[in-house]
């Protein structure tokens, strides 16, 4: 059985040497984490008229009561950061117009390869027609692999093609990410910064943002089908135990990781959120 380490996070040449799966590195203190207040940053993934079993899909009734929220909190100081995962069409078909009736603007993190050619996604002329109306497209890597699962030529493909080639679609810088299934440690963050990258989201629910070798890497709450506006508040005027718990949630889904291994771990959480891949 492989010894395990624990240590601190150094920034230095030893990251080349840490192994594709250790997840302890999200046990690791931080050096470099930063409190910016209880922020919220969201992250939806489809958007659409009806409800459904999928647990990351979020009904339009849904959506319009969240922003209708998010601007009463606007309006009282704080900015919560709206993000789309995947590039799904439902997004600019159902989520779009929400946003333009709510004056919210919204990152859209999409996957290259996806685009244009893959059903029920975007098509590249909704990407620009989203960057007209002041909205960001950024990459969520260029076919949804999970980088930590990758080689090292893998890895390349998945960021940096992906930046390049979604550069060349909107005429526009891309200097953001969104991890596919928040798989991360050392080498994929060093990766995404050999390839141009200077901000991270994960799928990890903290209020922290967290800097990494010139990176900041945002925390995300996943948004699913039985989220209310009670949580939103709840989420952005958390209590100390509700900071606390957060964390240990977050350290107990990668011990969990750990333990389980990627591959099982996935298993069980599509069977848990009901996905099925298509």
């Amino acid at each position: 059985m492989r010894d395990l380490h624990i240590d601190f996070v150094r920034e230095d040449n030893r990251l080349n040497a840490v192994p594709d799966d250790r997840h302890l590195d999200h046990f690791r203190p931080m050096s470099n984490r930063i409190s910016t207040g209880p922020t919220l940053r969201l992250a939806y993934h489809q958007v659409l008229p009806a409800d459904a079993t999928y647990l990351y899909q979020a009904t339009c009734r849904q959506l319009d009561s969240h922003l209708r929220y998010i601007t009463s909190e606007i309006e009282r100081g704080s900015e919560p950061q709206i993000t789309f995962d995947d590039g799904h069409a439902s997004c600019f078909i159902h989520a779009l117009p929400l946003l333009q009736q709510h004056a919210r603007r919204a990152i859209f993190f999409v996957v290259t390869s996806w685009t244009g050619t893959k059903r029920g996604y975007m098509r590249p002329t909704e990407l620009r027609e989203l960057c007209g109306l002041d909205h960001e497209v950024q990459s969520h890597s260029l076919s949804h692999a999970m980088l930590t699962q990758c080689s090292d030529e893998e890895l390349r493909a998945e960021l940096l093609d992906s930046k390049q080639q979604l550069e060349d679609i909107l005429g526009r810088e891309v200097d953001a990410i969104s991890i596919p299934y928040g798989r991360w440690n050392l080498r994929i963050m060093q990766a995404i910064g050999e390839a141009g990258y200077r901000r991270v989201y994960t799928s990890d629910h903290q209020y922290e943002v967290d800097y990494r070798g010139g990176i900041k890497i945002f925390g995300r709450i996943m948004i699913t089908r039985t989220t209310s506006v009670a949580h939103l508040q709840r989420w952005s005027q958390p209590s100390p135990m509700d900071i606390v718990l957060a964390k240990v949630q977050r350290v107990s889904k990668h011990a969990a990781r750990f333990a389980l291994g990627e591959t099982f771990y996935h298993r069980l959480w599509c069977w848990l959120a009901r996905f099925e891949q298509d």
